[in-house]
């Protein structure tokens, strides 16, 4: 069984939230000239915009549910 069939689907919509959650976080007060140039903020935003559920994960997401 892949790991998508035998998880909650709920636990997705965490992961969603939780992800863009800490991108917000990260990003709060910087103009695009700070995001761009702290390395460390940049690169933390970007690897938990890529945390998020892919296509395969979405559409195995929206089969769960009906």
């Amino acid at each position: 069984m892949s790991e998508a069939a035998g998880r909650e689907w709920r636990f997705y919509l965490d992961d969603m939230i939780g992800f863009t959650g800490k991108a917000l976080a990260y990003t709060t007060g910087l103009d695009r000239a700070g995001f761009s140039s702290d390395s460390l903020r940049r690169d933390a935003t970007l690897r938990n915009l890529e945390l998020l559920p892919l296509r395969e994960q979405l559409t195995a997401l929206r089969s769960a549910i009906g």
